[in-house]
């Protein structure tokens, strides 16, 4: 945009808006010719390694890039340079990471940075081969790591069950809703197609949210599209609903020396997704964690009085973080 300093500054400069703060006898001109021409090449310059993947990228109708470049009539691929490319790394269970797609804005990394708390999310390289994530594989260890997919603007983060379950954002359905999660009642919009939950996003709100939401309201009601058994099997067959209702009854009528091996000892587990809750001195005590439903948050590992458990406490094993919501 060209800014002028005062009714007397008839000739301006061009300036970066997102960089300028608002001064006493401002003015703006957002539409002034020169500064078009200025946009529409920084837009070309960052599609020179962007991928042309619109018909295919989640992030396609809802990308920033995709409006920028659609506004600044940019068309055509001038450079004839091979395209950088960097490899993904993975980065837990809720997040899917395409850096080909990074346009540099470092959006990511001063949310989580600056807002998110966290400290295991980088940024290594330099000029146009920089590159956003963990420096080893792995889930990010801050409860809000979800964001990074409504943060970025280009789609290199992503929703990783939207991801398998896409829909188009003019396709879906949003309701405005709560999340029912825990108490603070975070304002959310759900986007619906076919009978399926497909997205949760964050809706803003001052007094409560702000513009951010949790991994347990932004992942926590996906648990509830987990497929789920919907007609009776026995031994992995499937049988007709009069048998399995006559198999129960027979079973009813036996009493509970009825089956040949015992019932199993119920556990309680831990809404916390990143293992079962183990309670008591049982032999399993020692069996490493296993992963919970899918869409549950990743648990921090860590148990309510914030100290680290190991792999063979008895103790319970639940994640302090929902109480920091």
């Amino acid at each position: 945009m060209r800014v002028h300093d005062g009714p007397e500054d008839t000739e301006g400069r061009i300036e970066m808006a997102c960089m300028t703060p608002v001064r006493e006898g401002q003015r703006i001109e957002v539409m002034d010719p020169e500064a078009e021409r200025f946009r529409a090449r920084i837009v070309e310059w960052l599609m020179v390694n962007h991928p042309h993947d619109c018909a295919v990228c989640e992030e396609g109708g809802a990308c920033h890039l995709q409006d920028m470049v659609v506004a600044s009539g940019h068309h055509r691929r001038r450079a004839e340079v091979a395209k950088r490319t960097h490899r993904n790394r993975d980065h837990g269970p809720f997040l899917t990471q395409e850096m080909n797609r990074c346009i540099g804005c470092y959006r990511c990394l001063r949310f989580y940075r600056d807002y998110a708390g966290g400290r295991d999310f980088e940024v290594l390289g330099a000029h146009d081969r920089v590159w956003f994530g963990r420096t080893e594989p792995g889930a990010l260890d801050s409860p809000f790591a979800g964001n990074l997919a409504e943060v970025c603007p280009t789609g290199v983060f992503d929703d990783r069950w939207w991801s398998r379950h896409y829909a188009r954002p003019w396709d879906m359905a949003e309701t405005p809703s709560i999340c029912a999660n825990c108490a603070v009642g975070c304002n959310i919009t759900l986007f619906e197609r076919g009978g399926t939950l497909r997205k949760v996003q964050n809706r803003t709100h001052g007094a409560i949210n702000g513009s951010f939401l949790c991994d347990r309201g932004r992942f926590g009601a996906l648990a509830a599209e987990a497929a789920r058994p919907t007609h009776p099997t026995r031994k992995g067959a499937g049988i007709l609903w009069t048998e399995a209702i006559e198999a129960a009854r027979a079973l009813v009528a036996r009493g509970p020396s009825a089956s040949a091996h015992p019932a199993p000892v119920s556990r309680p587990i831990s809404r916390c997704a990143g293992s079962w809750a183990k309670t008591g001195s049982s032999p399993d005590a020692a069996r490493p964690r296993r992963r919970w439903w899918p869409g549950w948050p990743r648990s921090c590992g860590r148990d309510r009085r914030g100290s680290r458990p190991s792999a063979t406490s008895n103790g319970p094993m639940r994640c302090s973080c929902w109480a920091r919501i």
